[in-house]
C-alpha cells in the first residue's frame, strides 16, 4: 500500500478530534441530535483549520446507520465508504476545476435523484469562491429549495468573494486559526502514535512556523521525521524551514541595538554565504523583536502568544538596547523591508540598507534634532525678549522712534535674491522696447487738442507723401476728414468701395502716420459720404471738437418740394384704354379673369404706346415709356481708375 501522508491518515474522524473549532463541533452536534440539519452550510476560514474534514464528518453523521450522540460510529458500512471515497451519495467537487455553468447544470440535473445507500445526498463544493457569476447565478434557485434530501457544504478561504446571495441561502460557520497550544498537543499525540522521537523545542518551532494551519504543521513533521529517520531535533526543522537559527537571529538583533555596523554587515555576509533566504533573515528578526516588545510590556503574562524562541537572558539585553519607540520603529522598518524584497532586484542592498537604518538609530538622531531645534528656538526668544525690553526703555525715555538703536545682537535673516533678479526678463524687455518707441516718436506737429481736423489730415498726406508713399495718396486724396474725438478719426469717402479699400489695406499707414505727425495714435474710422450723417459737403470740413466738448451739428439748408395733386381716375380719358380688338386671344382671357377677381376695384391697364395723357393743367404731360435713369455711385464727373493703385507699403 503507498504511504499516506500524516494530514491525510490523521485527520479528524469525528467531531470530538477536532481542534481548535469548538464553536463548530457544539452546533453541529446539536443540530444533528435534534433533528435540525440545515439544507446549506458554508464553511470560511484560512487553509488547514478543518473545513472539508467538519463537511465529511458531517456526510458521514447524516448517513450513519448507528450514530452515537450526533457522532458517526465510523463502523457502518455507510461510514467506510464515506472514510474511502467510495460513496455514490457524497460528492466532493473542486470549483477550482469545475467552475463554469455547465457543470452547475450538471450538478442540477443530478441532484433531483434520490440517494443510493444513504439518507442524503451531500454536496462539498471546496474553494466554492472560484465559480464564476453566471455559475453561482445557475446556483441559486437549486441552492434554495433543494430536494429534502440534499444537503449542500460549501467551503472557502476567501468569503467575501462569495456573492450575498448565496451567503444568506446558507448557514456559516468562520473557522478559526489553531493556537500554539493545540497545535502542539495535536503532534506530540501524532508523533507519539507514529513512535517519532520529537523534542519538544521542535515541536514548537512548527507548531510556532504553522501560522494556525494544522495541515501545514502535519506536513513539516512529516517531512522533518523523513529527513531525521524519526528523530526529529530542532536543528532538522531549522533545515527545513531554512531558518537561521533563533540564537543567530538574537545575536543579530543585539548586535543591532549596539549599533556595531560593522558586525552587522559581517554577520549577513557569512550567512548569505551559506545560503540563506534574506528575507527569511528579516522575518526571524521581526519575530525576534516582536517578542522583546512583548516581553517588555506584559512581562510573565506573555506566555501563550506563540513568540519566538528567545532566551531570557537575550530578551534582558533587549530590553535594555531598545526602548519602546525605538523597538516599534524597528519593527515598522522590518515590515517595509519585507514587503520591499519582494520587488527589489537588488535584495541584498535593500537589507543592508534597512539593518544599518536600525544601527543609526533614525528616531533617536530625530529627537536630538528636535531637541536642537528646540534650544535654538530658546536662544531666539530670549534675544527677542531682550531686544523688546531695550525699545520699550527708550520709548519709555521719550526717544524718538526713527533714532531708537537696533539691539547689538540682530536675528540672521535668510539670504535672498535681489528683486530686480526676480523680475521676468521678458517684462523688461518690453519696457525697454516701449521706451525706445517713445523717443523716436517726433514731437507733435498738431496737437489733440487743435480745432481744425481737416488740418491734422492735410499735414497727414502730406507726411505720406513726403515718405515715398505718393501712389497711396490717389486713394487717399478722395477722403475728407469728417471729425475727431480723442479716440477716433472718421474719413469720409465718395464711395463705399474707397472707404473699404482704405480701412482694409491702409488702416495700419494711416494710424502710424496720424501718430508720428499729431503725436497721438487716433484708430481710423471709415464711411460712405452718401450714409454719412455728419459729412454735408465734400469741400467743406467739419470742425475739430475735443472729447471735453459735444460735437454740433452743422445746419442742413431747408428745400422746398412741391408736390403735384395726384391724378384723380375720372380724368383719364378714353383713349388711355387699350381696345379689346387690339389685344391677343391670351391678353383677352387675363384681362377678363382680373376683372372677375378684382371686380369694381379693376383698373383698366394703359396702352403700351407713346401717347400723352389728357389731364388737368396740374399734371404735367411726360412719355409713358421714358425711362429714370439708374442712380450712380458717384456725384462727380469722371470716376477714378484703381488699377493703378500699388499694395501698400508701411515702411516710410
Amino acid at each position: 500500500m503507498a504511504y499516506l501522508a500524516l494530514y491525510r491518515r490523521w485527520r479528524p474522524a469525528s467531531l470530538s478530534e477536532l481542534k481548535g473549532q469548538s464553536h463548530v463541533r457544539h452546533a453541529i452536534k446539536r443540530a444533528v441530535q435534534e433533528g435540525k440539519v440545515g439544507h446549506a452550510y458554508l464553511f470560511a476560514g484560512p487553509r488547514g483549520t478543518g473545513k472539508t474534514s467538519v463537511a465529511k464528518i458531517l456526510a458521514k453523521v447524516l448517513n450513519c446507520l448507528n450514530p452515537k450522540d450526533g457522532e458517526p460510529c465510523g463502523e457502518c458500512e455507510s461510514c467506510k465508504k464515506i472514510d474511502a471515497n467510495a460513496s455514490m451519495d457524497v460528492f466532493e467537487i473542486d470549483a477550482a476545476s469545475n467552475r463554469g455553468i455547465d457543470e452547475i447544470r450538471e450538478l442540477r440535473e443530478t441532484v433531483k435523484f434520490a440517494p443510493v445507500d444513504g439518507k442524503y445526498k451531500v454536496y462539498i463544493i471546496d474553494e466554492v469562491h472560484m465559480l464564476t457569476t453566471e455559475a453561482f447565478n445557475a446556483l441559486l434557485k437549486t441552492l434554495e429549495e433543494p430536494p429534502k434530501f440534499v444537503v449542500f457544504i460549501l467551503a472557502t478561504t476567501e468569503a467575501h468573494k462569495v456573492p450575498a446571495t448565496i451567503q444568506s441561502r446558507c448557514q456559516r460557520f468562520d473557522f478559526r486559526r489553531i493556537s500554539k497550544d493545540e497545535i502542539e498537543e495535536r503532534l506530540r499525540f501524532i508523533a507519539g502514535e507514529m513512535k517519532f522521537d520529537a523534542a519538544e523545542d521542535a515541536l514548537s518551532l512548527i507548531a510556532i512556523h504553522a501560522d494556525g494551519g494544522l495541515r501545514d504543521a502535519l506536513s513539516l513533521l512529516d517531512q522533518c521525521a523523513a529527513i531525521s529517520g524519526g528523530n526529529v531535533k530542532k536543528a532538522d526543522v531549522e533545515e527545513v524551514l531554512g531558518l537561521v537559527g533563533n540564537e543567530w537571529t538574537s545575536e543579530l538583533a543585539i548586535t543591532v541595538g549596539e549599533r556595531n555596523t560593522q558586525k552587522v554587515l559581517s554577520m549577513i555576509d557569512d550567512i548569505t554565504k551559506k545560503g540563506k533566504e534574506l528575507t527569511q533573515i528579516i522575518t526571524e528578526l521581526s519575530l525576534c523583536l516582536r517578542t522583546a516588545m512583548i516581553y517588555e510590556a506584559a512581562g510573565d503574562a506573555s506566555d501563550g502568544l506563540a513568540l519566538y524562541n528567545v532566551s531570557e537572558e537575550n530578551l534582558k539585553k533587549l530590553k535594555n538596547l531598545f526602548d519602546n519607540e525605538r523597538i516599534i520603529a524597528a519593527l515598522k522598518k522590518l515590515n517595509e523591508t519585507i514587503y520591499a524584497l519582494k520587488w527589489t532586484n537588488a535584495p541584498r542592498i535593500t537589507t543592508e540598507v534597512a539593518l544599518l537604518s536600525l544601527c543609526y538609530g533614525d528616531a533617536q538622531n530625530s529627537a536630538v534634532n528636535s531637541k536642537a531645534a528646540a534650544n535654538i528656538d530658546e536662544s531666539r526668544i530670549s534675544r527677542l525678549e531682550a531686544m523688546v525690553r531695550e525699545l520699550s526703555l527708550k520709548l519709555a525715555n521719550g526717544a524718538p522712534s526713527q533714532n531708537i538703536a537696533p539691539s547689538a545682537v540682530k536675528p540672521q535673516r535668510v539670504a535672498t535674491a535681489p528683486i530686480t533678479d526676480r523680475i521676468d526678463k521678458a517684462t523688461v524687455k518690453r519696457k525697454e522696447n516701449l521706451q525706445k518707441e517713445t523717443e523716436n516718436i517726433a514731437p507733435p506737429i498738431i496737437s489733440a487738442d487743435a480745432a481744425n481736423g481737416a488740418k491734422l489730415w492735410e499735414e497727414t498726406l502730406k507726411y505720406i507723401e513726403q515718405n515715398g508713399n505718393k501712389n497711396v495718396l490717389v486713394c487717399l486724396k478722395q477722403g475728407v476728414c469728417a471729425g475727431v474725438t480723442n479716440t477716433n478719426i472718421t474719413l469720409s469717402f465718395p464711395s463705399e468701395m474707397l472707404a473699404s479699400i482704405a480701412a482694409r489695406l491702409y488702416k495700419k499707414l494711416i494710424e502710424d502716420s496720424i501718430q508720428k505727425v499729431g503725436g497721438k495714435r487716433l484708430t481710423l474710422v471709415t464711411e460712405s459720404a452718401k450714409n454719412s450723417k455728419s459729412a454735408k459737403s465734400a469741400s467743406v470740413a467739419p470742425a475739430f471738437v475735443s472729447a471735453k466738448t459735444e460735437e454740433k451739428a452743422t445746419p442742413v439748408k431747408e428745400t422746398t418740394v412741391t408736390q403735384k395733386p395726384p391724378i384723380k381716375k375720372e380724368e383719364i380719358k378714353n383713349e388711355n384704354i387699350p381696345n379689346v380688338s387690339e389685344l391677343t386671344p391670351e391678353e383677352s382671357a387675363n384681362l377678363k379673369k382680373a376683372k372677375e377677381i378684382f371686380g369694381d376695384n379693376f383698373i383698366a391697364p394703359t396702352k403700351k404706346v407713346k401717347t400723352k395723357i389728357a389731364a388737368s393743367d396740374n399734371v404735367v404731360k411726360k412719355p409713358i415709356e421714358e425711362e429714370i435713369p439708374p442712380p450712380t455711385d458717384y456725384d462727380y464727373a469722371g470716376e477714378p481708375d484703381f488699377s493703378d493703385i500699388p499694395p501698400p507699403d508701411y515702411e516710410f
